[in-house]
């Protein structure tokens, strides 16, 4: 099997640490990234799924989809904020599993500091043996944009970077 969206988990989470670091002191980020984790729960039979965006990006993706200011995390923030989000990211983000494309559950979001959490659950996944996931997030708005996805399964523990270049790509567990 071809990997060539794959970093190692060191690598992947020291990326992190650095950007997120940034972030959390206020200052204007230099990247372009998000964290889209996946953990498999085979007792509820689930993909428990979180993003982690930076708001302002993605306020500036959605409002050049014509939403309008959603003021994210703020006592002004749009009632209509959910429901955009919830379809920005089914639009954007495709998960199957050992073939099968799954349906996702918006679960809603949290603000901190400068970036947006956003849960996804998706039902009716006894066991996975392959994921191939599609993540389009924020890369129309932003060319260098970087959304890295770590996925817990079967005790094991992957990891897909993906780009305008590479927007999709399987993992075997």
């Amino acid at each position: 099997m071809r990997r060539t969206g794959y970093l190692s988990l060191t690598g992947i989470a020291l990326i992190c640490i650095g950007i997120f670091a940034v972030a959390q002191k206020g200052m204007t980020h230099p990247f372009y990234i998000s964290v889209c984790q996946v953990d498999h729960d085979p007792d509820t039979r689930t993909l428990e799924i979180t993003f982690k965006i930076f708001i302002d990006d993605l306020e500036q993706t959605l409002e050049a989809q014509g939403t309008g200011k959603l003021h994210l995390g703020t006592d002004r923030e749009s009632d209509a904020a959910d429901r955009y989000i919830a379809r920005y990211l089914e639009q954007h983000v495709l998960i199957e599993i050992d073939g099968r494309t799954l349906t996702g559950n918006y679960l809603g979001k949290e603000t901190e500091s400068d970036v947006i959490w956003c849960y996804v659950e998706m039902e009716d996944v006894p066991s996975i043996h392959t994921i191939t996931v599609t993540n389009t997030l924020l890369i129309d708005m932003f060319e260098d944009q970087t959304n890295m996805v770590h996925i817990k399964a079967n005790g094991q523990k992957k990891s897909m970077l993906l780009t305008r270049v590479l927007d999709r790509d399987t993992v075997e567990f």
